[in-house]
């Protein structure tokens, strides 16, 4: 597992506990590195990508993956009706397709999926982060926006659903 990656595990391991109940939700879950560890400690992981090539590789570790188009979670088959015990995503905002629309777009569909009380944990690799989204939300509290790393700086914003 990527050094990258830990900063954000721990927040999820300190977050949710593992077992059943406890429904996570992986967005630009890539081939499924995250979603895999969590499973095997335990975790009840959801992931939503774009690529399929990298959809096909998370399944094959046999990690529950479905694709999104756009930014409306609720709008994927399987993920309509399921709200989470916690959301995570990395690298997902700092893509440079994403523009600040989207970001708000994607921020509010968050906020539908994710239980009241619950976290979302956005992580980037570089420290660029399209925040606007999450602090012009009425429904999600920004609980910590913390800053990581030795050689590159990342960022992690923990969001709470109100």
């Amino acid at each position: 597992m990527e050094f990258q990656f830990w900063p954000l595990i721990e927040r999820i391991f300190r977050a949710v506990p593992s077992g059943k109940g406890s429904k996570i939700l992986e967005i630009g879950c890539g081939a499924g590195d995250i979603m895999q560890y969590l499973k095997n400690r335990g975790y009840n992981v959801i992931g939503l990508e774009k690529e399929e090539r990298a959809i096909e590789t998370a399944r094959k570790r046999g990690v529950e993956v479905f694709q999104i188009e756009g930014t409306d979670i609720q709008a994927v088959p399987g993920i309509d009706r399921k709200k989470f015990n916690c959301i995570y995503m990395h690298r997902v905002m700092e893509d440079p397709v994403m523009s600040e629309y989207d970001a708000v777009q994607l921020s509010s569909s968050i906020a539908r999926a994710v239980k009241k009380g619950k976290h979302i944990f956005v992580s980037t690799a570089n420290g660029i982060i399209h925040t606007k989204g999450f602090y012009t939300n009425p429904n999600l509290e920004i609980v910590s926006d913390e800053t990581f790393g030795f050689s590159s700086v990342g960022k992690i914003l923990t969001v709470k659903r109100t």
